[in-house]
């Protein structure tokens, strides 16, 4: 086994042990909420949010083409283009300039990083995939344009959500890519959606504290 194999395999080892943590950690935390946790509970009970969706089925999933590489790329394309379309709505409903930049930042970064995933399906796989944004996005989007609606809190929590579940989708990927761009384009979008979800969260949590 050569240098690059032993480095991949215990980059492996430790991303699957980071997936075993976390699950162990919700394991543990089962009954007891975290304040941000409390807070969003509330804010559906009044209304304020939509009742929790089933994140399992809120990224379309592309029939597999038996390439690892290749259906992280057209998976991922799909989470992009989700969030994408929630920043478009909340753009046209949104009245605060601190909330433009918030949204126009993630909606960048998420654009830049589907121009980057199309550039490789085109070259690579020959591949004229077109990325689509799962059913459940296209309705949280017409909430968000809905006149009076509590767009802020709507949009955050649906991109928490989503950054979340690229996050997962993100280390799931890594333990099977082979491609070295493939491989770190994983790395890279995992580190991101991380931070997007640590800054929304405390956003959140921000917000909370003056209701």
């Amino acid at each position: 086994m050569n240098t690059r194999q032993l480095a991949r395999s215990a980059f492996n080892l430790c991303a699957l042990s980071l997936v075993l943590a976390c699950s162990q950690e919700k394991q543990k935390d089962v009954g007891e909420p975290t304040p941000f946790d409390l807070y969003v509970a509330n804010q559906r009970l009044q209304g304020h949010l939509p009742a929790a969706p089933d994140t399992s089925r809120s990224i379309p999933t592309p029939p597999s083409t038996g390439d690892s590489d290749h259906d992280f790329l057209r998976a991922m394309s799909n989470h992009h283009k989700n969030v994408i379309v929630l920043a478009d709505a909340a753009l046209e409903a949104n009245t605060r300039p601190d909330m433009e930049s918030v949204i126009r930042q993630l909606e960048e970064r998420h654009a830049h990083e589907l121009d980057a995933m199309t550039r490789i399906l085109r070259k690579t796989y020959k591949d004229a995939f077109i990325s689509s944004p799962s059913a459940q996005t296209k309705a949280m989007a017409a909430s968000l344009r809905q006149p009076g609606s509590n767009y802020r809190w709507l949009f955050l929590d649906a991109a928490v959500k989503a950054e979340d579940e690229g996050s997962r989708l993100a280390v799931f990927y890594l333990l099977r890519t082979k491609r070295m761009d493939v491989d770190q384009l994983a790395d890279e979008i995992k580190t991101k959606e991380t931070q997007d979800l640590v800054a929304m969260k405390k956003r959140l949590a921000l917000g909370a504290q003056h209701q």
